[in-house]
């Protein structure tokens, strides 16, 4: 132990794909801790300890820190050869992990926390001010299990990848509408940091290494400090911290291993009895990222790629149906006429894109931003003109309430002729949107220049919907438009007064927009839920002469 460290963090992982996106989050985990404590000015009185367990290539070899990160973060690697001799039946054994991390601390208070956590800058802050006394408490935290809980980030933002200060506004702007975990009452389980002296993790010695995988270690751990001490919830000091949630899709392959069973006995001691706990005696070598070729700035900007390239995959996808009618009834209301054709790509975008802010010029009603927010529960929601009542601005909230919407949402009411201006002036960062949904009724064709202006707030890959409910207005604007953006994904729909803009170049050799075909295609699959089957309508809409292109929409 040394004086100057006042507190050790410590996490450990392994260089491999666990979980589709694990490189990613762990460089977070350690950029933004670094970032935050950097800030505050208390980077000095931390060390951060990585215990990369069971790599073939050294996690520090790959991971993409920040300048300081490569400074702060001590990589203490377990190799194969001796980390399988404690794996037992887990394929991870992370107990094992972070006792090797705990036990190697020089720190004077030990932080263990998962490799996804993200740490703001008042927590940490916060922090280092209890635990240097700072503040006045009724109890003391050198003889106290500390329990930092955490808010659980929807897997949608985190799939996105954002950079440093992506994080730093979605935290600002979403912490309020944030699940809280606050699930095992009394046992410690669900936090994202448990902290202790390194006196308590000495006598306890640390986690119970005979059980490997994912589950459990905290409550037991805790079970066995409760022995000799009381847990605080550091809440009420503003400490928490925010946990990246994993993809659904992905659960498959989390690590389980042996796990705990419900019938363990829990010793009546607090120690283990174990005093070769965190491999004492085994030389585990320390090690820093590399630095060549590392630009010296703090934020690093993810390679988003839009996913459709050209009007042949987006003509595709458009002609799905999305079954929106059971989302309307559960809200007790039902769009009317031309309202369903935009919802069919508004609701395509959302359910397979993600958008993280979406724009939109409304009429009045709000169907469409409860598809969107129904559909992306952490979607920033910019609304003009979305309602003209109190009442209705009610109805909106409650009804985003009811889908679990937990974004941020803001609406800008009054004038819609000046209303981007005054939401530019005011917006927090540089204006920019994924999806954009634009009335042309309000503002008629002296709207033209405000549209045009939307398209360079749109973001590469995003979409532009553009609808109307007077058929020769949408039309004259709809070819104002594609003499302006020729060159880019564009389809539409006269007969629903309804078009699309994508912001991706289309491949070359794709057939010109609104050639008939089209049309008839959109027309039948953007009616009403429930009137029509959309292959059986594109079927009749294209009749045997176009036979081909059917069979290829049946297969998408």
């Amino acid at each position: 132990m040394t004086d100057d460290i006042t507190l050790s963090v410590v996490l450990c992982g392994r260089n491999d794909d666990y979980l589709g996106d694990f490189k990613y989050r762990i460089a977070s985990a350690i950029n933004y801790l670094v970032r935050s404590a950097y800030r505050a000015g208390c980077l000095a009185d931390m060390e951060i300890n990585v215990v990369d367990w069971n790599s073939d290539t050294p996690l520090s070899a790959e991971l993409d820190l920040i300048p300081q990160a490569v400074q702060a973060a001590n990589f203490l690697a377990v190799p194969p050869e001796t980390a399988s001799k404690y794996n037992g039946r887990a394929e991870f054994n992370a107990n094992c992990a972070l006792n090797v991390g705990v036990r190697r601390s020089q720190g004077r208070y030990i932080m263990i926390m998962p490799a996804d956590i993200l740490v703001t800058r008042p927590a940490i802050q916060n922090l280092l001010q209890l635990l240097g006394g700072g503040f006045d408490t009724e109890f003391d935290p050198s003889q106290t299990m500390l329990n930092i809980g955490r808010m659980l980030v929807p897997w949608q933002v985190v799939s996105g990848q954002p950079s440093l200060s992506e994080w730093d506004r979605y935290i600002q702007l979403n912490t309020r509408h944030l699940f809280y975990d606050n699930t095992y009452h009394g046992l410690c389980g669900g936090y994202g940091a448990i902290l202790m002296h390194r006196k308590l993790w000495e006598h306890s010695q640390g986690f119970l290494e005979s059980y490997g995988g994912w589950g459990g270690s905290d409550v037991e751990l805790s079970l066995r400090v409760h022995q000799e001490h009381a847990h605080v919830d550091l809440l009420s000091f503003g400490i928490y911290v925010f946990d990246m949630q994993e993809n659904p899709a992905h659960q498959l392959g989390k690590i389980t291993g042996a796990g705990y069973s419900r019938h363990m006995r829990i010793p009546g001691q607090m120690h283990l009895g174990n005093k070769d706990w965190g491999l004492r005696g085994i030389d585990v070598k320390t090690s820093h990222t590399k630095v060549d070729g590392m630009p010296p700035q703090l934020e690093r900007q993810p390679d988003n790629q839009p996913a459709i390239q050209n009007r042949n995959d987006l003509f595709n996808a458009l002609v799905k149906n999305y079954f929106l009618k059971a989302l309307f009834a559960s809200n007790g209301s039902l769009p009317s006429g031309n309202e369903w054709a935009c919802l069919y790509p508004l609701a395509w975008f959302c359910a397979t894109r993600h958008p993280r802010r979406y724009l939109e010029f409304g009429d009045g009603n709000h169907h469409a931003a409860l598809v969107a927010g129904s559909l992306c529960d952490s979607l920033e929601i910019y609304g003009i003109g979305l309602f003209s009542s109190m009442q209705q601005a009610e109805d909106l909230s409650y009804r985003l309430y009811r889908q679990r919407y937990r974004g941020y949402s803001r609406f800008i009411t009054g004038s819609t002729a000046n209303a981007i201006n005054r939401l530019n002036g005011s917006f927090m960062g540089s204006p920019s949107f994924d999806l954009i949904l634009y009335r042309t009724d309000p503002l008629g064709i002296k709207g033209l220049r405000e549209l045009i202006t939307l398209f360079y707030y749109l973001e590469p890959g995003g979409m532009l919907i553009v609808t109307g409910k007077q058929r020769q207005l949408f039309k004259k604007i709809w070819r104002r438009l594609q003499q302006e953006w020729d060159g880019f994904t564009l389809l539409a729909c006269s007969q629903h007064h309804t078009g699309v803009l994508l912001k991706s170049k289309p491949a070359a050799g794709i057939r010109r927009p609104n050639d008939g075909r089209e049309e008839s295609v959109l027309a039948a699959a953007w009616r009403k839920p429930g009137w029509v089957s959309p292959l059986h309508a594109i079927a009749l809409a294209l009749r045997p002469a176009v036979n081909s292109i059917y069979e290829r929409l049946k297969a998408v």
